[in-house]
Formats: C-alpha cells, sequence, structure tokens
C-alpha cells in the first residue's frame, strides 16, 4: 500500500511474457497497480540471416567495448578518471 501523500502510478512492465508475469505479481502485492505488455519476445535465433545479423551485433559490441576500453586508458581520459576517482574517495569520507 503506498504511504499516505504518495501518488500511486502504473506501472506497465514490458519484460517478455513468460517473465512479464512474476513481475506484475509482485508489485500488485506490494499495492502498485501493474500490468503485462510484453514488447519484446526472446528465442532462439533461427535461419542464416538471423545467425548472421546476431554475430555482426556481437561483433559490433565488442568493437565498440575494445574503443571505449582503449580510450579510458589513453592519456586523453586520465584527467576525468582520477577527478572521478576522487569523488567516490570523497563520498566514502
Amino acid at each position: 500500500m503506498p504511504e499516505a501523500g504518495v501518488t500511486s502510478a502504473r506501472v506497465i512492465v514490458t519484460r517478455p511474457a513468460h517473465d512479464a508475469t512474476h513481475w506484475v505479481q509482485q508489485l500488485q502485492q506490494a499495492g502498485i497497480d501493474a500490468e503485462a505488455f510484453p514488447l519484446i519476445e526472446i528465442a532462439p535465433v533461427s535461419g542464416a540471416a538471423s545467425v548472421q545479423a546476431l554475430n555482426d551485433a556481437w561483433r559490433c559490441a565488442i568493437t565498440r567495448l575494445a574503443c571505449l576500453s582503449a580510450a579510458m586508458r589513453s592519456r586523453t581520459f586520465s584527467r576525468e578518471i582520477r577527478f572521478f576517482r576522487s569523488l567516490h574517495l570523497q563520498k566514502k569520507l
């Protein structure tokens, strides 16, 4: 049940159908108005075109992660990394 003075909101769960039911039940048990509206389906890849598209997506993701990793190690980002580390250390103090 929402606390007094808190406006209730409706939650739309967009997980795949087999996951959405569990999420909706949990939210409703917590007093939240929830409804399932699955927007994606997770299924095995079939067909040569789909397999190729999946392989291309993985190659692209790996390339982007490698570029990001290299950029973070470069001198270009060293000042920014030190800045964010200092913020993190200040929060711990």
